[in-house]
């Protein structure tokens, strides 16, 4: 059996994916996920997917309904009335948390999904309700019966809390919910998560609902209430999946001496960039991974901000396991 590439990309929500996917069809990946689709790109991106990459089984995480609706601007129109006319007078704070705590707030972000595409049969996995994230266009499981027997494909692209506040929170924890439980086949996670705020070459990880204090240097809570929920969910993913056989993919092979990153933003007052490690790949141990790189060609073109997750694996054969007792979910 040769080996397993998978490419994870955030394309950033361009309409024109031809040159993007031309760029994917280089690397002649077996599988591939991606992340921030616009939904109306669809046809365009499954095509475009079959004709440069020759993946045929192409599945989506819209809902034709939900998004028929999210696309209506008249529904825009009313939230926005809804939210003006109910909060009148209220604080400001007020106002702003029940905002983010909305699930149909950010209808404009929702308009964006996830997809993948492989080289063999796929089929979408149905989600439990239990499991289902608030904006449920932003994961999407599917099974493949690949060559060495089916393997499960999760791709997910997180909402930023900078926009979205515990919308994000919310969906970690869904997705959470989803993974752990007992793995009978193969399976890989991938996506645009939107953590960690920092890893260092020590192995700590920062998340999002934690700081570091300035003058004695030592790693804190955030400052505002339910800070430790926030942590949680981010850390759930981050470090929590291994007991449930899935494991960074990028740490197993480089440890944290090396640092790389996957997400670069504006330059800072200092002249230094705003560079993140958003995109993660966790794979089962079945899965030994023979190369992990992000590649930053097509983000310095301006394609997207975010930089390809290439992933080159070889299959052992083993089983999947779990170090500890899952959850039942199903």
């Amino acid at each position: 059996m040769p080996p397993i590439k998978l490419i994870s990309w955030n394309v950033a929500r361009r309409k024109g994916c031809e040159e993007q996917i031309e760029a994917l069809g280089s690397e002649a990946p077996h599988l591939v996920a991606l992340q921030e689709v616009e939904r109306n790109a669809m046809p365009k991106v499954r095509a475009a997917l079959e004709r440069h990459c020759r993946l045929r089984f192409v599945e989506a995480s819209f809902s034709p309904k939900r998004a028929s609706a999210l696309s209506n601007g008249h529904v825009a129109a009313a939230l926005c009335r809804h939210f003006k006319q109910f909060w009148r007078g209220k604080p400001a704070a007020t106002k702003k948390l029940a905002f983010f705590q909305h699930p149909a707030k950010g209808h404009k972000a929702r308009r964006y999904g996830v997809v993948t595409a492989s080289r063999w049969p796929s089929k979408t996995l149905a989600i439990p309700q239990e499991a289902r994230p608030p904006w449920p266009e932003r994961f999407l499981s599917v099974s493949v019966a690949s060559p060495v027997g089916e393997l499960e494909l999760s791709t997910a692209h997180i909402p930023h809390g900078s926009g979205h506040g515990w919308i994000k929170v919310r969906t970690l924890e869904a997705i959470h919910r989803y993974l752990v439980r007992k793995p009978n086949q193969p399976r890989i996670f991938c996506g645009d998560l939107n953590t960690p705020q920092l890893e260092t070459c020590d192995g700590i990880t920062v998340t999002w609902g934690q700081r570091v204090d300035k003058r004695t240097k030592t790693l804190m809570l955030g400052r505002w209430r339910d800070s430790k929920r926030w942590h949680e969910a981010e850390w759930d993913i981050l470090r929590g999946l291994a007991k449930f056989d899935l494991h960074d993919v990028f740490r197993r092979i480089h440890g944290y001496r090396v640092q790389d990153y996957s997400w670069w933003g504006r330059v800072k007052k200092d002249g230094k960039p705003v560079r993140r490690r958003f995109d993660h790949v966790f794979a089962s141990t079945c899965f030994s991974p023979m190369s992990c790189r992000y590649l930053h060609l097509l983000r310095k073109k301006g394609l997207s901000d975010h930089s390809q997750s290439r992933h080159v694996f070889w299959y052992r054969g083993e089983r999947p396991r779990s170090t500890i007792a899952a959850r039942p979910l199903f």
